[in-house]
């Protein structure tokens, strides 16, 4: 059975206006001197992006831990000048890289609104969207992988062990979903009626042959193998976590397409602008 596509293969954004400061991880109660001594991210001063908040299958800003990596390298206490100056082009790269991503996901959402809004979600006429998005993905995948490979490069051994170690701790108690939120998206931020919602699970789980995609896990297994490689002496991307395949990208991209087409016949007339208006603001927040 294919498996659903990871979203933090390529769907980062640097400088998104919705940051929130790590959770701390048990190694900040040590000392500041400590922290200096290791290079490690300092408990207090500066944030880094909260994006996997949002919703995976409608926000190509959730779940950006790539992103999260190399701005929390800016903070390490220990940088040098021609560091932070590297860092920060990174960062910059990374934003440029991210942006036909985000402009073509955008224009998928405002889709999906207009669909929604007028009752007639056809993935057919969505689907020059969904390629736009892949698209754009498969475009920019090549060089995202790389910042992270230049990133390990800059730093010192310390430097990546205390940073890797720093945003280990999250993957177990950041960004966690209700089990609602994972079953139903976007959706989920409806007022539905039990038999609304039963209805549109049922209608999910018929559009896919095997497991729906679980973007969490797959976040959390991908991150969790860069973070320990990432303390090594060698990374390269392609062995730590393979490129996926075109298929699986757009299984995952279409994931939003068939949540839109499975919740859009149960819904009433209000919930459906309501669904519209939701779609709306992150078609907003996805183009920044």
């Amino acid at each position: 059975m294919r498996k659903a596509f990871p979203i933090a293969i390529a769907l980062a954004l640097a400088g998104c206006s919705h940051e929130q400061p790590l959770p701390q991880s048990p190694s900040d109660a040590r000392s500041s001197q400590t922290a200096t001594d290791v290079g490690s991210v300092p408990v207090t001063g500066g944030s880094v992006s909260n994006e996997g908040a949002s919703d995976v299958a409608t926000d190509p800003t959730a779940g950006t831990w790539r992103t999260d990596l190399l701005r929390a390298a800016l903070e390490l206490s220990s940088l040098t000048a021609g560091q932070k100056d590297k860092i920060q082009t990174l960062v910059d790269q990374k934003k440029i890289a991210s942006s036909n991503i985000h402009a073509a996901h955008a224009q998928l959402l405002e889709a999906l609104a207009d669909a929604v809004e007028s009752g007639k979600a056809n993935a057919v006429a969505l689907a020059p969207k969904v390629r736009a998005v892949v698209t754009a993905i498969r475009a920019s995948e090549p060089a995202d992988r790389h910042l992270l490979e230049d990133l390990h490069a800059t730093l010192s051994p310390d430097q990546r062990n205390a940073l890797a170690s720093r945003l280990e701790a999250p993957t177990q108690t950041a960004h966690q979903k209700s089990a609602e939120e994972r079953r139903l998206g976007w959706v989920s931020s409806l007022v539905l009626s039990s038999a609304q919602e039963s209805q549109i699970e049922g209608n999910v789980r018929a559009r896919y042959e095997g497991p729906e995609p679980d973007e969490q896990d797959e976040m959390r297994a991908e991150r969790m193998s860069v973070l320990e490689a990432f303390k090594g002496d060698a990374f390269v991307m392609d062995q730590v976590v393979p490129p996926k395949s075109e298929d699986d990208i757009e299984r995952w991209v279409n994931h939003a397409v068939v949540l839109a087409a499975a919740a859009t016949p149960v819904l009433t007339a209000e919930q459906r602008t309501a669904a519209a208006s939701i779609l709306r603001t992150r078609a907003t927040r996805s183009g920044r």
